[in-house]
Protein backbone atom coordinates (compact mmCIF):
# COMPACT_ATOMS: atom_id res chain seq x y z
CA UNK A 1 0.00 0.00 0.00
CA UNK A 2 1.42 3.15 -0.36
CA UNK A 3 2.52 5.33 1.94
CA UNK A 4 0.42 8.64 1.80
CA UNK A 5 2.23 12.21 2.94
CA UNK A 6 -0.07 14.61 4.77
CA UNK A 7 2.41 17.05 5.00
CA UNK A 8 2.38 18.13 1.44
CA UNK A 9 -1.65 18.61 1.36
CA UNK A 10 -1.06 21.17 4.16
CA UNK A 11 1.29 22.85 2.68
CA UNK A 12 -0.68 23.42 -0.37
CA UNK A 13 -3.06 25.38 1.82
CA UNK A 14 -0.57 28.37 1.81
CA UNK A 15 1.65 27.62 -1.35
CA UNK A 16 -0.81 29.73 -3.80
CA UNK A 17 -0.76 32.51 -1.82
CA UNK A 18 2.90 32.81 -0.64
CA UNK A 19 4.56 32.11 -3.97
CA UNK A 20 1.64 35.01 -5.43
CA UNK A 21 2.53 37.61 -2.71
CA UNK A 22 6.18 36.84 -3.29
CA UNK A 23 6.96 36.37 0.50
CA UNK A 24 10.58 36.01 2.03
CA UNK A 25 12.10 32.58 0.64
CA UNK A 26 12.93 31.37 4.57
CA UNK A 27 8.88 31.40 5.42
CA UNK A 28 8.68 29.28 2.08
CA UNK A 29 11.33 26.40 2.63
CA UNK A 30 9.24 25.14 5.20
CA UNK A 31 6.20 24.57 3.42
CA UNK A 32 7.90 23.02 0.13
CA UNK A 33 11.18 21.54 1.70
CA UNK A 34 9.91 20.47 5.08
CA UNK A 35 12.16 18.07 7.38
CA UNK A 36 15.12 20.29 8.84
CA UNK A 37 14.30 23.49 7.22
CA UNK A 38 11.58 24.26 9.22
CA UNK A 39 14.16 25.88 11.52
CA UNK A 40 13.73 28.92 9.29
CA UNK A 41 10.50 29.78 11.04
CA UNK A 42 10.43 32.14 14.28
CA UNK A 43 8.63 29.55 16.21
CA UNK A 44 10.88 27.02 15.94
CA UNK A 45 14.19 28.99 16.50
CA UNK A 46 12.46 30.37 19.68
CA UNK A 47 11.71 26.93 20.62
CA UNK A 48 14.92 25.83 19.77
CA UNK A 49 16.75 28.81 21.93
CA UNK A 50 18.72 29.80 18.86
CA UNK A 51 21.62 32.47 19.32
CA UNK A 52 22.11 35.53 16.96
CA UNK A 53 24.99 34.03 15.48
CA UNK A 54 23.00 30.67 14.75
CA UNK A 55 20.12 32.35 13.46
CA UNK A 56 22.77 34.22 11.10
CA UNK A 57 24.25 31.38 9.99
CA UNK A 58 21.52 29.56 9.05
CA UNK A 59 19.75 32.62 7.06
CA UNK A 60 22.94 32.92 5.29
CA UNK A 61 22.31 29.54 3.87
CA UNK A 62 19.25 30.61 2.35
CA UNK A 63 20.85 31.16 -1.18
CA UNK A 64 21.79 27.62 -1.51
CA UNK A 65 17.87 26.47 -1.50
CA UNK A 66 15.62 29.02 -2.22
CA UNK A 67 16.24 29.47 -5.82
CA UNK A 68 16.40 26.01 -7.27
CA UNK A 69 13.44 25.68 -5.26
CA UNK A 70 11.55 28.29 -6.53
CA UNK A 71 12.27 27.24 -10.34
CA UNK A 72 11.42 23.86 -9.70
CA UNK A 73 8.01 24.94 -8.11
CA UNK A 74 7.58 26.71 -10.86
CA UNK A 75 7.82 24.34 -13.20
CA UNK A 76 5.35 22.37 -11.41
CA UNK A 77 2.39 24.59 -9.52
CA UNK A 78 0.00 23.43 -12.79
CA UNK A 79 0.42 19.67 -11.87
CA UNK A 80 -2.31 17.89 -9.87
CA UNK A 81 -1.03 18.09 -6.19
CA UNK A 82 -0.18 14.68 -5.37
CA UNK A 83 1.70 14.48 -8.91
CA UNK A 84 3.61 17.51 -7.70
CA UNK A 85 4.69 16.12 -4.83
CA UNK A 86 6.23 13.32 -6.53
CA UNK A 87 8.09 15.59 -9.10
CA UNK A 88 9.17 17.72 -5.39
CA UNK A 89 10.49 14.19 -3.47
CA UNK A 90 14.03 14.33 -5.64
CA UNK A 91 14.67 17.87 -4.36
CA UNK A 92 13.44 17.98 -1.16
CA UNK A 93 15.02 14.67 -0.22
CA UNK A 94 18.69 15.66 -1.77
CA UNK A 95 18.04 19.24 -0.01
CA UNK A 96 16.87 17.70 3.27
CA UNK A 97 20.03 16.30 3.05
CA UNK A 98 22.43 18.55 2.71
CA UNK A 99 20.70 20.88 4.96
CA UNK A 100 20.77 18.56 7.88
CA UNK A 101 24.75 18.14 7.59
CA UNK A 102 25.14 21.56 7.79
CA UNK A 103 22.93 21.39 10.96
CA UNK A 104 24.72 19.15 13.27
CA UNK A 105 27.85 21.46 12.79
CA UNK A 106 25.84 24.32 13.59
CA UNK A 107 23.25 23.34 16.25
CA UNK A 108 23.96 22.09 19.87
CA UNK A 109 22.61 17.99 20.82
CA UNK A 110 19.93 19.07 22.38
CA UNK A 111 19.15 21.79 19.76
CA UNK A 112 18.83 18.89 16.87
CA UNK A 113 17.14 16.51 19.10
CA UNK A 114 14.23 19.10 19.64
CA UNK A 115 14.27 19.99 16.18
CA UNK A 116 13.56 16.30 15.26
CA UNK A 117 11.06 16.23 17.33
CA UNK A 118 9.20 19.21 15.79
CA UNK A 119 9.68 17.56 12.13
CA UNK A 120 7.85 14.44 13.46
CA UNK A 121 5.29 17.00 14.87
CA UNK A 122 5.05 18.87 11.16
CA UNK A 123 4.84 15.42 9.16
CA UNK A 124 1.80 14.47 11.57
CA UNK A 125 0.09 10.85 11.33
CA UNK A 126 1.63 9.67 7.42
CA UNK A 127 5.30 9.89 9.33
CA UNK A 128 4.23 6.28 11.32
CA UNK A 129 4.50 4.81 7.96
CA UNK A 130 8.46 5.50 7.95
CA UNK A 131 10.28 2.36 8.04
CA UNK A 132 12.62 3.60 10.87
CA UNK A 133 9.19 4.76 12.44
CA UNK A 134 7.64 1.45 12.89
CA UNK A 135 10.77 -0.26 13.76
CA UNK A 136 11.12 1.45 16.56
CA UNK A 137 7.73 1.65 17.54
CA UNK A 138 7.05 -2.22 16.73
CA UNK A 139 4.26 -0.91 14.66
CA UNK A 140 2.03 -4.46 13.04
CA UNK A 141 0.83 -4.83 9.95
CA UNK A 142 -2.44 -4.82 11.00
CA UNK A 143 -2.09 -1.72 13.06
CA UNK A 144 -0.80 0.30 9.71
CA UNK A 145 -3.49 -1.17 8.09
CA UNK A 146 -5.93 0.43 10.26
CA UNK A 147 -3.80 3.76 10.33
CA UNK A 148 -3.59 3.93 6.83
CA UNK A 149 -7.51 3.93 6.90
CA UNK A 150 -7.55 6.82 9.42
CA UNK A 151 -4.80 9.21 6.87
CA UNK A 152 -6.58 8.05 3.61
CA UNK A 153 -9.88 9.49 5.61
CA UNK A 154 -8.24 12.65 6.90
CA UNK A 155 -6.23 13.03 3.28
CA UNK A 156 -9.84 13.05 2.09
CA UNK A 157 -11.01 16.05 4.22
CA UNK A 158 -8.19 17.81 4.19
CA UNK A 159 -8.65 18.29 -0.22
CA UNK A 160 -11.84 19.12 0.73
CA UNK A 161 -10.34 22.31 2.36
CA UNK A 162 -7.83 22.91 -0.25
CA UNK A 163 -10.11 23.01 -2.75
CA UNK A 164 -12.12 25.45 -1.18
CA UNK A 165 -9.09 27.60 0.00
CA UNK A 166 -8.20 27.38 -3.54
CA UNK A 167 -11.54 28.38 -5.05
CA UNK A 168 -12.76 31.02 -2.25
CA UNK A 169 -9.27 32.30 -2.11
CA UNK A 170 -9.02 31.79 1.84
CA UNK A 171 -6.58 29.91 2.92
CA UNK A 172 -5.77 32.03 6.03
CA UNK A 173 -8.91 31.01 7.23
CA UNK A 174 -8.73 27.30 6.43
CA UNK A 175 -5.51 26.68 7.43
CA UNK A 176 -6.54 26.53 11.26
CA UNK A 177 -9.42 24.45 10.81
CA UNK A 178 -6.91 22.14 8.65
CA UNK A 179 -4.60 21.90 11.97
CA UNK A 180 -7.36 21.21 13.73
CA UNK A 181 -8.43 18.35 12.00
CA UNK A 182 -5.25 16.81 11.46
CA UNK A 183 -4.65 16.94 15.15
CA UNK A 184 -8.21 15.54 15.96
CA UNK A 185 -7.07 12.44 13.21
CA UNK A 186 -3.70 12.38 15.17
CA UNK A 187 -5.95 11.36 17.92
CA UNK A 188 -7.48 8.47 16.22
CA UNK A 189 -4.37 7.26 14.99
CA UNK A 190 -3.01 7.06 18.35
CA UNK A 191 -5.86 4.70 19.62
CA UNK A 192 -5.04 2.64 16.83
CA UNK A 193 -1.37 1.93 19.02
CA UNK A 194 -0.70 0.24 22.06
CA UNK A 195 -0.14 1.77 25.59
CA UNK A 196 3.23 1.16 25.43
CA UNK A 197 3.53 2.61 21.78
CA UNK A 198 1.41 5.01 22.50
CA UNK A 199 3.51 6.10 25.47
CA UNK A 200 6.87 5.55 23.38
CA UNK A 201 5.19 8.13 20.38
CA UNK A 202 4.48 10.95 22.00
CA UNK A 203 7.71 11.31 24.05
CA UNK A 204 9.48 10.52 20.68
CA UNK A 205 6.96 14.38 19.58
CA UNK A 206 7.85 16.10 23.15
CA UNK A 207 6.18 18.89 23.89
CA UNK A 208 3.12 20.27 21.03
CA UNK A 209 4.43 23.30 19.27
CA UNK A 210 2.16 25.02 16.54
CA UNK A 211 4.61 24.21 13.48
CA UNK A 212 2.69 25.30 10.97
CA UNK A 213 2.52 29.17 11.42
CA UNK A 214 4.43 31.78 13.20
Amino acid sequence: MRKLTILGSVALLFSGSAWAQDEQARKILPHELGGPFLVFRDKVQAELKLSDGQKQKIRETLPDYAPETMRTFAKLKDMEPEERQREMEPLRRRSRERFAAFLKGTLRTEQLTRLKQLELQHEGPGVLGRPDIRKDLKITDGQWTQIMGVIQELQRKLQTLILEAQTKGNPREVLPRAIKLRNDYGIKVEAVLSDAQRKQWREMLGKSVDVFTD
